[in-house]
Parts: structure tokens; sequence; C-alpha cells
């Protein structure tokens, strides 16, 4: 990806990396499909390697389409969405995403919003706490500390510290597995087990056609924000004159 950018962009210092607002709604496009295979009764096994192949499609179809943008030079008609419906797509993928952080650190099931109320059940106070801890000390590293390796240094010290409170408080790791705040170990896979979860015979083809206005969605987000990073480099560029056509495709 790095290579790509460095010969085909006319930025000298662009860097290649995974466009996160694809991620989140990649990840509602996921939702969707649990939520589909439960009622059809798919299997575990079937969920996962269609879930992958559909993401992995979905990734293509938009690197094809932003290029497709690019060379006939349709960036500024995406550009004309109306912000406060690019807005909306953006919330609405983020409610999931703060959902799935909130299930995951809780130990809960959360999807509606009727069900954040279980988060304040008692019980949960300790989880609850450490999550929203974790993330205000994220949330302030992110935008009151300038300095690159803040964040990377953020996320390998919280582990710790967790780790040297929950000894000071006499719990051992298997304590804190039993509280539910570690994950119990799981065993390795091999690279035969690797390549059943991706195995297309277990694909089910028939969903992925049901997101196909999602797919269109995940094109338009990701275009759009791609030409907001443009713009965003042309603002600290004055005196240079930036072709947004040409960085899309790269």
């Amino acid at each position: 990806m790095q290579v790509v950018m460095t010969l085909l962009s006319d930025v000298e210092f662009s860097i290649g990396q995974i466009q996160d607002v694809g991620l989140i709604f990649l990840a509602g496009m996921v939702r969707n499909l649990v939520s589909w295979g439960k009622e059809a009764g798919l299997t575990p096994e079937e969920l996962i390697t269609t879930s992958i192949w559909q993401s992995a499609i979905s990734t293509c179809f938009v690197g094809i389409s932003l290029i497709v943008i690019g060379k006939l030079k349709l960036i500024q008609y995406v550009q004309m969405l109306p912000l406060p419906v690019v807005g909306g797509y953006l919330g609405y993928i983020g409610y999931f995403c703060l959902a799935a952080g909130l299930g995951i650190g809780s130990g809960r099931e959360v999807n509606d919003p009727s069900t954040l109320l279980q988060l304040l059940d008692p019980e949960l106070a300790l989880k609850m706490s450490l999550l929203a801890v974790t993330a205000l000390v994220m949330i302030f590293v992110h935008f009151k500390v300038k300095h690159f390796l803040a964040m990377p240094l953020t996320l390998l010290l919280l582990p710790i510290v967790f780790f040297v409170c929950a000894d000071a408080a006499g719990l051992s790791l298997e304590d804190c597995r039993a509280r539910g705040l570690v994950p119990y170990p799981r065993g390795s896979s091999g690279i035969g087990e690797i390549w059943q979860i991706v195995d297309y015979h277990d694909v089910q083809w028939g969903m992925l056609p049901r997101q196909i206005a999602n797919l269109i969605g995940l094109i338009i987000i990701v275009t759009f924000g791609s030409s907001l990073d443009v713009a965003a480099i042309q603002a600290e560029l004055p005196t240079r004159k930036l072709d947004y056509n040409k960085e899309l495709t790269a």
C-alpha cells in the first residue's frame, strides 16, 4: 500500500493506511449478516466465512470504485453531498461501534438503545468504571498530547497498569478471568483451521446482494472521507494545487 502511494501520489509525504470510516461501515454490514444469519439458522462457521468474504469483496469493490471515480473525474459530485447526510451515516454506524465496545467491556449483549439500561446493573460497576477510565484516558491523550508516541505508549501502558493494580488489590490472573475482566485463553489455530474459515463453500452467497445499498453507502462514505483528507492536505499547502481525482486513484 505504501509503495503504491509513494509512486502515484503527488504528495511526497503521503502515507497509505486503512480508512477507519470504512471499517466502521464494514462492521455495520457484518452486524447485518449476523442478524440475518441468526434468523436463517446459519452455523457460526457459515456466519464467519460469509462475513470474511463479504468484507473482502466489499473492500475490492470500494478500491475499484475509487479508481473509476478518480479516472472519470467525478470527485466534485461526491463532494456535493450534504454534510448532515454524511454525518447521519457516520452517526448511525458509530452507534453500533459504541454498542460493541460497551458489550465487550460489560460482557452483556448490547444492541438496540433499550439494552443500554442493563449497564446500570450494580454488578457491572467495576467493569463499567474501568471501561470509562480507559476511554477517558485515551480521549485525553488523543486531544491533549500531541507527541506521535503518546497514543502507542498509552496503549502499551494501560494493560500494564491494569495488572499492576490488580496485583496490588490481591487479584490473580484467574481471579480477573473469573470476574470477566480478562478473557480465558483459546487454543491456537493451525493452517488447516484457518483455511476452513475462508472456505468459499460455506459462504452464503444469497445474502450478499442484500448488502448492495450498504455497499453503495460504503463507497460514498470512503470517497467523501478521502476527499476530505486531500482537502486537509491542500489547506496546509496553499502554494500547491493538488489534483483531487489523481490523489483518489492513488
